[in-house]
């Protein structure tokens, strides 16, 4: 799968490469652009791979609060202008049949050919989440993924 290569770093430094390290990235390169420069803050509504990659990109303070939500990122400039991104369900959420996949693998009970199965859909989710438009990527309840930020 070809990949940016600051993901690709990011992926052999924490030794893998998931649907949320690639979600992560993508709200790096939201808040990079959002902040433009200035010091600022990401809160994530979740611990997941997502914060590796955020950590890894910026300079900027991270933190969670659980009762955001999965997937729900908070980006604040100076303390003074904020977003909230929404990673849409689609991307956030995996499928019946990749939670099937999953519970079969965790409970021993998988073949190879699942494990093959497992491997082709992660790079689909993968690759989804890094070639959709950010009015795709993240929900569009928020006035801002119609392509203007929404300043709170």
């Amino acid at each position: 799968m070809l990949v940016d290569l600051e993901l690709k770093a990011i992926a052999q430094e924490t030794g893998h490469l998931c649907p949320e390290l690639a979600i992560g990235w993508r709200v790096g390169l939201y808040a990079r652009r959002f902040m433009a420069g200035e010091k600022g803050r990401i809160e994530a509504g979740c611990l997941s791979c997502a914060m590796d990659a955020l950590e890894a990109m910026g300079p900027w303070e991270l933190s969670v609060d659980p009762l955001k939500g999965r997937h729900v990122y908070l980006l604040e400039v100076a303390g003074w202008r904020s977003v909230v991104l929404e990673v849409a369900h689609r991307f956030a959420y995996p499928d019946e049949a990749l939670a099937a996949l999953e519970r079969r693998i965790a409970g021993n009970h998988a073949e190879v050919k699942d494990m093959v199965s497992y491997q082709a859909v992660l790079d689909r989710r993968i690759q989804g989440i890094l070639s959709a438009k950010e009015s795709e990527l993240f929900s569009p309840s928020y006035p801002w993924s119609q392509g203007t930020p929404a300043i709170c």
